[in-house]
């Protein structure tokens, strides 16, 4: 069974949160018994973040930030994209209209990287925009 929520609050308290619940077990029924007998257990909770980020860089850094997070774009390794689903695919133009973002294209420079390690985890590209400023130079979020 499966129940998908999100969360918003100070990073600290949220991370709390989502390590107390990762660490609780619960009853669980199920066969390791030779004779197929229902053993009585406890298993762990499993908490997987489905989580939404928005990241901000200085514009001239784009195609580092692009390659750090999403490789080559063709599906190069753990965590770079590969093509979506066609469900995938409008499910997320839906997100980029809703979020006022435009899609990420296809190529970029990809000679540069930041050095975070990306392991046991996935990033779907959903979209980008340029940062706006108003008549005295602050930047409207």
């Amino acid at each position: 069974m499966h129940i998908d929520f999100i969360t918003r609050g100070h990073k600290r308290a949220v991370d709390e949160f989502i390590t107390d619940l990762n660490h609780q077990r619960l009853p669980y029924q199920h066969t390791f018994t030779k004779d197929g007998h229902l053993e009585n257990g406890l298993l762990q909770v499993r908490v997987c973040p489905i989580q939404l980020w928005d990241v901000s860089f200085p514009e001239p850094q784009r195609d580092v930030m692009l390659t750090t997070l999403f490789g080559n774009g063709t599906g190069d390794g753990e965590g770079h994209p590969i093509n979506p689903s066609k469900k995938m695919d409008l499910a997320l133009a839906g997100m980029r209209k809703i979020m006022g973002l435009k899609k990420i294209p296809s190529e970029w420079k990809t000679d540069l990287a930041l050095p975070p390690v990306l392991k046991h985890t996935e990033i779907l590209a959903i979209g980008e925009k340029e940062d706006k400023f108003n008549e005295r130079g602050i930047e409207q979020i």
